[in-house]
């Protein structure tokens, strides 16, 4: 059984680099098929790449988001 997958919505360490098409909608219908949680980490995407992160850029909803320190000015925090 899994609880859920946690991914990065687009690689963020090396500058974002979109995913292929359709692959986080993929992994998003795989987590609801098996009644597992979509989680996106936004901790690099999360207000840089649209208001949304990046949701609003392929609008694939995750089920759970972070965004940790984007929203702490670069400092830990949690959110």
């Amino acid at each position: 059984e899994i609880a859920c997958v946690i991914t990065e919505a687009s690689p963020g360490n090396m500058g974002v680099v979109p995913p292929a098409d359709g692959f986080n909608a993929g992994l998003k219908e795989l987590c609801a098929a098996n009644g597992a949680l979509y989680i996106s980490d936004e901790v690099m995407t999360g207000f840089r790449t649209s208001k949304a992160g990046w949701y609003g850029v392929d609008g694939v909803r995750p089920d759970l988001m972070t965004f940790g320190k984007v929203m702490g000015g670069g400092f830990p925090a949690a959110a």
